[in-house]
């Protein structure tokens, strides 16, 4: 006969060491890392747009100017992107498309941390081709890359008139 028909059982003693770790495993497994669901990123701040994005034109050069926008102390802005969207004017294409926006320059911010670069001025220039219509808009970002949202679009067409003023025509 076999210990079990005689209703004997043989129990097996377990070390206080071996079930402590047996212990704390289950406990571990048990317990996680806290809060179930899906991982969530960071939190980020998003930096105010620029409203008061304005143009000049000198000749065949473009002057965009805008202020840097007041951010809460929490943000610390990097730089700004300016985007360019440019199309022919003798292209005959839908005018009530919207541009296809590229970036064209990326202007540092030196001191980004300084709170007085609040209301300063950039600047941006670059020379146009005649006989093509411009839009642009530009966009700040952060240091830790976060943009804001876009600025007011600006858009003008720019052609110089071959034609001379009639008082200039000599017989």
């Amino acid at each position: 006969m076999n210990s079990m028909d005689r209703g004997f059982w043989k129990i097996r003693t377990v070390s206080s060491k071996g079930l402590t770790a047996l212990v704390i495993s289950i406990v571990l497994l048990l317990s996680g890392c806290g809060k179930k669901g899906p991982p969530v990123p960071p939190r980020h701040e998003i930096p105010p747009p620029v409203t008061n994005l304005s143009w000049e034109i000198n000749k065949q050069t473009i002057t965009l100017s805008w202020s840097v926008p007041q951010v809460e102390s929490s943000i610390h802005l990097a730089g700004f992107k300016i985007y360019r969207s440019r199309k022919r004017l003798s292209v005959s294409d839908c005018p009530d498309c919207p541009g296809i926006f590229k970036p064209v320059a990326d202007i540092l911010i030196e001191t980004p941390t300084s709170q007085d670069q609040d209301g300063e001025k950039k600047i941006y220039t670059e020379d146009m081709e005649t006989g093509s219509r411009y839009e642009y808009k530009v966009i700040g970002y952060t240091e830790n890359g976060i943009s804001s949202p876009d600025s007011n679009i600006v858009s003008f067409d720019y052609q110089i008139s071959m034609k001379k003023d009639p008082s200039e025509v000599r017989p």
